[in-house]
């Protein structure tokens, strides 16, 4: 494992930052003045690349997807969900966090510093064996399946959020990604939890290039 590529840049957002962001980051009008992002350098470090890692993927892929084409055309992994950070005895799955109960701490919210951070802690030297990073790409290749809960009562949505399902606020119903061993024990469960005895959602097949889009 090493690093073969790097790139970072600020983009001018054409508006001024708000204050409670410069806060955060540290990032202020002046240093983003006139500066924007390289594309035709993003696009060569992603053609070569198997898949793209993010820590919550869905949340930078709404972006990459937007000015970078080729995005919708990668795998990408999660940090978060493609790692069972649970299992591993962790009850957090923020980066910051993760990375203390890890034994370092790094100047978080600015590009590169983040990354750098993540490469570090899915290859902690803590682990002996099948280290996180091991774990995120086996699962990165893994077949999920998308389960709506269409037509859910109202009253339902307390239990579907606790049960790990998110809202789609365009087509209004809940949904999760499980995997193929889940798909009847999740139907079960909303028919007695949700639907009060017959199954009326649906069950998709989700692309591997269509995950955390």
């Amino acid at each position: 494992i090493g690093i073969l590529n790097e790139y970072q840049a600020f983009q001018d957002p054409l508006e001024p930052i708000d204050e409670k962001v410069t806060q955060i980051n540290g990032i202020t009008n002046e240093m983003v003045k006139g500066h924007s992002i390289d594309w035709e350098a993003v696009y060569v470090i992603l053609v070569e690349s198997d898949i793209v890692v993010a820590h919550n993927a869905s949340f930078d892929r709404a972006f990459m997807d937007r000015y970078l084409p080729l995005s919708k055309d990668k795998i990408w992994a999660c940090s978060v969900y493609d790692i069972d950070w649970a299992a591993r005895g962790f009850s957090s799955k923020g980066q910051e966090l993760l990375c203390i109960w890890h034994g370092f701490y790094f100047d978080s919210h600015r590009a590169m510093s983040d990354v750098d951070a993540l490469i570090h802690l899915v290859t902690h030297e803590s682990y002996a064996t099948v280290k996180p990073i091991e774990e995120l790409i086996e699962n990165a290749f893994k077949t999920v399946y998308k389960i709506s809960a269409n037509d859910s009562p109202f009253e339902t949505k307390d239990a579907l959020k606790e049960r790990g399902y998110s809202w789609n606020g365009d087509q209004r119903f809940w949904w999760k990604n499980i995997n193929l061993d889940e798909i009847e024990d999740e139907k079960v469960w909303l028919c007695e939890a949700v639907y009060g005895g017959s199954f009326r959602g649906i069950v998709s097949e989700v692309l591997l290039t269509e995950k955390y889009r």
